[in-house]
């Protein structure tokens, strides 16, 4: 029996190593960098996406080179209410409008759009809590998408 488990296990590491797994949106392989980032609109999301961004900013010189001009917008609306007139949901949305300048002038706009809802929960500070995690996590999203457009470009 303890043959058969070694053997297994044995088998079991050799798959997984000689599969080649990389991730897709690893910093060590991109053929781009980011020059110059500039942010407008939401000061938090603009926070979250430059912490994201901040790999991407070192070029060993013979990649391609954008500059990157992020304008955010967060909006909050509710989307259910109570008999009451309190809410019950919300609706949290990220917008980003990104104009990408490379090196030769050229210029692209691109515009994601990250949206989740959140129910209303009785304590606010949990509210605000899942609120920021949310935030978050929705940003992260949007980095991630803006990185495979730049990879694919």
């Amino acid at each position: 029996m303890k043959k058969y488990t070694n053997l297994v296990l044995i088998l079991f590491f050799i798959t997984i190593i000689s599969c080649g797994y990389q991730p897709l949106l690893s910093s060590k392989d991109t053929n781009f960098y980011i020059g110059k980032l500039s942010f407008e609109g939401n000061r938090s999301v603009n926070n979250y996406i430059s912490k994201n961004l901040k790999k991407f900013e070192k070029g060993n010189g013979n990649e391609n080179k954008y500059d990157l001009n992020i304008i955010t917008a967060y909006k909050k609306t509710i989307t259910n209410k109570d008999s009451e007139g309190n809410p019950k949901s919300y609706n949290i949305e990220i917008d980003a409008d990104i104009i990408i300048i490379y090196e030769d002038g050229n210029k692209i706009n691109k515009k994601i759009i990250k949206n989740k809802s959140l129910s209303a929960k009785s304590k606010k500070i949990k509210e605000k809590e899942l609120e920021k995690e949310y935030i978050q996590n929705l940003t992260r999203e949007l980095t991630k998408d803006l990185i495979f457009f730049l990879k694919n470009q």
